[in-house]
């Protein structure tokens, strides 16, 4: 799903997920069973050449990706999570791998719309006396 940012747009992105885990209560540890590797994508759409890649976070190891950016284009964006394979599986089991993705963007005012406010807020003042 693509949504529109504004050019100076601050963005930021998160992707985590667990390593499948067994638990044992002989030793009251876990054991690691699996490992994905995932990757996280920020892309804008350009009019004429199709989807361009503007960021990419691929830590070979872990369980975290993070994107943090200014865009400096105004445009379509969307993020893709990218399932690059597994680090390591010990039981030899195919499984979909869970995820969690939070993103957050904000909007930064040009200089000229504080400048704009400021005088509209004088006149209102000198107008009022």
């Amino acid at each position: 799903m693509a949504q529109y940012l504004a050019a100076g747009s601050q963005f930021s992105a998160v992707l985590t997920w667990f390593a499948e885990r067994d638990f044992t209560d002989v030793l009251d540890s876990a054991i690691d069973l699996a490992l994905s590797n995932l990757s996280l994508e920020l892309w804008r759409l350009d009019e004429l050449l199709g989807y361009k890649m503007i960021g990419r976070s691929e830590a070979p190891i872990g369980t975290t990706e993070h994107l943090r950016m200014s865009l400096s284009d105004s445009g379509q964006y969307e993020m893709r999570v990218i399932w690059e394979g597994q680090n390591y599986n010990v039981n030899n089991t195919s499984t979909a791998t869970p995820y969690g993705l939070a993103w957050s963007f904000a909007s930064i005012p040009e200089p000229s719309v504080g400048i704009l406010a400021l005088v509209s807020f004088c006149v209102v003042l000198r107008r009022g006396r």
